[in-house]
């Protein structure tokens, strides 16, 4: 469900739904990815081919649910791009956040839990020294 341009619900423990009154400008998917390279670049990684390193995150939750909060739930792992050897795995965390009443207000709450995951998968490889790989 993270691959559509529908905001989707936990409507149950079992079920999810379509909000019909929200729809993503972009992908959660491509969201995600570009919040992260964003938060990267603001800590001074390069963005430059070819990349020493790539970050694969897979998100396991993201979706507001019907008690009024958003849960965003990843896990990502660093790898070398020259030997393809992961150095660096972190995540299973799960990011909540209050969402204010309306549409807007899961919109924003989902934008939040966003830059959360995205600050800390960067915070998440300070022995990489940053400003010395792309």
């Amino acid at each position: 469900y993270l691959d559509s341009y529908d905001v989707i619900i936990r409507a149950s423990p079992f079920s999810l739904k379509a909000d019909s009154t929200l729809r993503w400008a972009e992908k959660p998917a491509s969201a995600l990815a570009r919040l992260i390279a964003e938060s990267g670049i603001a800590a001074g990684f390069s963005t430059t081919e070819p990349a020493d390193y790539e970050i694969l995150v897979t998100v396991e939750r993201f979706e507001p649910t019907l008690e009024g909060i958003v849960v965003l739930c990843a896990r990502w792992h660093v790898v070398d791009a020259r030997n393809r050897k992961t150095i660096l795995v972190r995540g299973g965390d799960t990011f909540y956040r209050s969402v204010a009443s309306g549409p807007d207000g899961r919109i924003a709450a989902m934008e939040s839990a966003g830059r959360d995951l995205a600050r800390e998968v960067i915070q998440s490889l300070p022995s990489l020294k940053v400003g010395k790989h792309r």
